[in-house]
C-alpha cells in the first residue's frame, strides 16, 4: 500500500470515527456507576461539540507523523476541550471521581482506534510489502529515508535503490547501508519474480523517454508503479493539488489561506487587535500628544504599500520624521537620519511607531503576522533585482513576521539584507501554521522592542 494510500485511509474512515466514538460515549453515560443522566442534554451538546473539534484538529494531522500518536493526541485533546468547556460554560457541577471518569471516556477512544490501526495492518496485506525505488536522485534519497525511518508508521519494507548511474559513483550506497544497489536491470529482474509489490521511480524529469522505457518493462510485471515527480525544482510555494474537470493541476505558487484558514486568520487578527487596542490606547494617546507637540505636522503618517495580490493599501504610522515621503523615490531611514524627529527616532527605536497598524489590521488590509510590507517606491526596485520577491504578497503584510524576529529589521543597503529577508517571508508563507503565528507574536513581544536595528 503506497503512503498516501495508508494515510488516506485515516481521512475516509473520520466519519466512522466519531460515530463510534460517539457510539462509546453513549456507553460509558449510561453504564457510568453513578447517574450522569440528568446532565444527558449537556452531554449531548458536548458529543456535537467533540465531534467539531475532532475533525478541526485531524484537519492538521501532519503526514510524516505515526497516525495512531495522531489520532490518541486529537483524541485526548478534543474531549478534554470538551469537558473543559460542559463543566465551565454548560454550567454542570461534577465531583472529582465523577471529572476522573468522564475524562477516562478518551481511554475508551484511544484504546479502539489502537484496535482499529492494528485491524488496517492486518486488513490490507499489501501495507506491509517489500518495495524498490529505481532511481539514485535526491527524491529518491527522500523517499528512502521515509520509508527506513518510519517503517512503523507506513508498512513498506525499502530493500533497494537502482540506477544504471550507480556505475558512475553515484552516492546513495553511501547513505543506506541495509539495502540492495544495482542497475535497473536488476530492478526489473526482481519485479518480474515476483519478489516486488511496489515500484517508485524517482528519476529526473528529463529522462522522459528512459521512464517510459522502464514502465513499459515492468508492465510484464504484476507490481504497483508510481511516479515520484521532483517538484523541487520548481521552488515550490504552498503546492496544492487540483482539479478542472478530469484534468489534474498543480499550483506551483499558491496561497496557505483557502476558505476555513482564512476565516481562522482573520477571526484571529481581529480579536488579538481588539484586545491589543484596548489594552494599549493609553499608550497610543500618549504617543499621539508626544508627536503633535514634538514637530509641526499631523500625528499618523500615511504612506501607500503593497498588501495581498499587489494591490496598494494605506498604511498607518506615528510620524517620526519632518517629512511626508510616499513618491516614486523614497530613501530609507539611516542610522542617525537627521529627516528623524528627536521624539521620532524614540519611538523609532522601540516600533512603538507601528502601532497604529493594528487599525489596519481590524479593517482588513493587514495581518498582526505577515511579511512587513515596503513602501510602493521600494518594492518596485526590488521586484526587478530579487527572483519571487512578488510571491511574498500571497498573503496579507503584517505588523511582525517571521522575517523580524530572527533579525531582519531595519535598513536594507544592501541586496542580500532584502533577499534574506525575501527567503524568510517565503519560508513563513510554506509553513504557515496558527501555532506559528503565535511563536512569532509572543517573541515579539518579548524581544522584539530592544533590536539595534530599529531606527
Amino acid at each position: 500500500m503506497d503512503i498516501s494510500r495508508v494515510k488516506g485511509v485515516g481521512f475516509k474512515i473520520i466519519n466512522v470515527h466519531c460515530l463510534i466514538d460517539v457510539s462509546i460515549m453513549m456507553c460509558f453515560i449510561f453504564f457510568a456507576p453513578f447517574p450522569l443522566l440528568p446532565y444527558y442534554p449537556e452531554l449531548m451538546a458536548s458529543v456535537v461539540f467533540y465531534i467539531f473539534v475532532f475533525m478541526f484538529l485531524s484537519s492538521f494531522r501532519k503526514s510524516k507523523s505515526d497516525l495512531t500518536c495522531q489520532y490518541f493526541i486529537h483524541v485526548n485533546m478534543a474531549w478534554s476541550m470538551t469537558v473543559l468547556v460542559i463543566t465551565l460554560g454548560g454550567g454542570i457541577s461534577l465531583s472529582a471521581v465523577e471529572l476522573v471518569f468522564v475524562l477516562s471516556i478518551s481511554i475508551g477512544f484511544s484504546f479502539w482506534r489502537w484496535l482499529l490501526s492494528i485491524a488496517i495492518v492486518k486488513w490490507d496485506g499489501s501495507y506491509r510489502n517489500k518495495v524498490i525505488i529505481i532511481g539514485d536522485t535526491e527524491i529518491g534519497h527522500s523517499i528512502a529515508s521515509e520509508l527506513i525511518s518510519r517503517k512503523g508508521s507506513f508498512g513498506l519494507n525499502l530493500i533497494g535503490m537502482y540506477d544504471d548511474r550507480l556505475r558512475n559513483g553515484s552516492g546513495g550506497h553511501y547513505l543506506f547501508n541495509d539495502i540492495e544497489f544495482g542497475d535497473v536491470n536488476r530492478a526489473i529482474e526482481k519485479s518480474r519474480e515476483n519478489k516486488i509489490r511496489h515500484v517508485y521511480i524517482a528519476l529526473p524529469v528529463e529522462e522522459t523517454i528512459n521512464i517510459k522505457n522502464i514502465i513499459t518493462k515492468l508492465s510484464d510485471s504484476t507490481v504497483r508503479v508510481y511516479i515520484v515527480p521532483d517538484f523541487s525544482i520548481y521552488n515550490l510555494i504552498r503546492p496544492r493539488w487540483g482539479r478542472i474537470g478530469d484534468v489534474s493541476t498543480l499550483s506551483i505558487h499558491d496561497t496557505p489561506f483557502g476558505f476555513r484558514a482564512s476565516f481562522l486568520k482573520r477571526i484571529e487578527d481581529i480579536l488579538l487587535s481588539s484586545i491589543i487596542i484596548t489594552l494599549i490606547s493609553p499608550l497610543l494617546l500618549a504617543i499621539g500628544i508626544g508627536v503633535k507637540f514634538s514637530s509641526p505636522g499631523p500625528i499618523i503618517f500615511k504612506q501607500h504599500r503593497y498588501g495581498i495580490d499587489g494591490e496598494k493599501i494605506v498604511v498607518w504610522k506615528f510620524r517620526t520624521m519632518k517629512v511626508m515621503e510616499d513618491g516614486g523615490v523614497i530613501k530609507q531611514v539611516t542610522k542617525n537620519d537627521s529627516r528623524l524627529t528627536k521624539f521620532g527616532s524614540l519611538i523609532r527605536r522601540i516600533s512603538f511607531d507601528e502601532l497604529p497598524q493594528f487599525f489596519n489590521v481590524l479593517q482588513g488590509s493587514m495581518s498582526i503576522v505577515g511579511p512587513r510590507p515596503h513602501a510602493v517606491a521600494h518594492n518596485e526596485e526590488y521586484r526587478g533585482i530579487i527572483n519571487r520577491y512578488m510571491l511574498r504578497h500571497s498573503v496579507k503584510p503584517g505588523i511582525t513576521g517571521w522575517a523580524q524576529i530572527n533579525g531582519c529589521r531595519g535598513e536594507t543597503d544592501s541586496i542580500d539584507k532584502m533577499e534574506r529577508r525575501v527567503e524568510y517571508d517565503l519560508a513563513y508563507i510554506n509553513r504557515w501554521s496558527f501555532l506559528l503565528d503565535i511563536k512569532i507574536i509572543l517573541t515579539t513581544i518579548i524581544y522584539g522592542f530592544t533590536d539595534d536595528k530599529a531606527y
